[in-house]
């Protein structure tokens, strides 16, 4: 049997038109063809949830429909249907108050020095240098502030190095560096080996993102696959406690050692988790606002806040430690498409890696964007900020 449905929520002008689809009303409802927006912007996260909940409303309606009774053993009518966790004001996007210029990038595929081939994660370092992690070049490059590269960590300089995975920043400029899976290694910048802790063993999934927490001498390592979990480690890769959340896909993590707090991405969750010092769960990010789509990369700012990478919405936003939405910070209309992961130095420079398919085939870019250089929209940009 055929059904036509033509639902329409008057408070958001969203109309869901045109859905020829065989089987249950349910069905139906989860199958829509066509979405038009109209003088709202409603958020892809807030449309999932408006979607699954009038789907599930509809699905326990066809459900009951032939089981309610009444005393006499008639039928009695479906209640009516009303579709919750609607809001009444469809949050907007905010535009940062100040510009960012881009400075440089790298999109030129490759495996000679200076392309990339699947960059997954990056991280600032000294001298205003940027280190990208390349999981298809199974490499890491260090560029220099004017985007030229200058190290190489690869097979042939390291013969233990295989397998890369996150890679961040560590206690006096040091790289640590997820490998094979198991461990994190610690590389200088001009890329020579210095030590490894085995963090993992294999029974527990496959390391996937790992952060510093210099002040307090501590390691912050995510794990996915069977067991995705997020754990605390010391130097000797000890673990010291692990973070009290529920995860799916933990595939970036990030730390502000000055208020001991600790942020979990999980992409399939849809979900930013906040940690206390403790590993107690202590915020989740997303709620406010525009709501979050396919969150990966996140890393704390200058002023303490998180920066977060949205993948569904092409944009990196700004969240206070509250969970408040702040504005978007970069968007597609800076050049951003399908980014991956962010990261930020002391001076507010803003590194951004991303890989998409276009035409069947892979592209990539690393872009690094000057706050300082660009245009604030209220007057001087510096004020603004401070």
């Amino acid at each position: 049997m055929r059904y036509f449905t033509d639902a329409c929520l008057s408070k958001q002008s969203v109309y869901f038109c045109h859905s020829f689809v065989a089987g249950s009303i349910a069905d139906c409802v989860s199958h829509f063809l066509l979405v038009i927006y109209e003088h709202t912007s409603l958020s892809l996260a807030t449309m999932r949830r408006n979607v699954s909940s009038a789907s599930l409303q509809l699905h326990d309606r066809h459900k009951h429909k032939h089981t309610l009774r009444d005393a006499k053993g008639r039928r009695k009518s479906a209640p009516p249907i009303v579709l919750e966790d609607v809001p009444s004001v469809v949050a907007r996007r905010i535009v940062c108050p100040w510009s960012y210029s881009e400075e440089w990038r790298i999109e030129r595929a490759g495996t000679v020095p200076g392309t990339l081939r699947g960059p997954s994660s990056v991280c600032c370092v000294k001298d205003g240098g940027v280190a990208v992690c390349e999981e298809k070049n199974s490499r890491v490059q260090i560029f220099d502030r004017d985007g030229l590269p200058e190290v190489v960590i690869d097979k042939e300089t390291d013969k233990k190095f295989r397998y890369p995975g996150g890679v961040c920043s560590g206690m006096g400029g040091a790289l640590l560096l997820v490998t094979n899976g198991t461990e994190v290694c610690f590389y200088n910048t001009k890329g020579k080996f210095l030590e490894h802790i085995v963090v993992n063993d294999k029974s527990h999934g496959s390391l996937k993102a790992v952060d510093m927490m210099e002040k307090h001498e501590r390691i912050v390592v995510s794990s996915t696959g069977n067991k995705p979990e997020v754990h605390v480690r010391d130097m000797k890769g000890k673990n010291v406690h692990t973070l009290k959340g529920n995860f799916l896909q933990p595939n970036y993590v990030s730390t502000d050692a000055r208020r001991g707090l600790t942020a979990v991405s999980d992409c399939e969750m849809g979900t930013v988790q906040l940690f206390d010092f403790n590993g107690k769960r202590c915020g989740i990010l997303g709620k406010d606002g525009p709501g979050l789509t396919w969150p990966t990369g996140i890393a704390f700012n200058e002023r303490g806040n998180l920066l977060v990478v949205d993948q569904g919405e092409h944009a990196v936003s700004e969240y206070a430690t509250d969970g408040r939405y702040i504005h978007d910070v970069l968007t597609s209309q800076d050049g951003l498409k399908n980014p991956l992961d962010v990261a930020v130095d002391s001076s507010g420079r803003l590194c951004v890696c991303s890989q998409w398919f276009d035409f069947h085939k892979s592209k990539y870019c690393l872009q690094v964007f000057d706050p300082n250089s660009g245009r604030s929209l209220w007057g001087n940009a510096a004020a603004t900020r401070a």
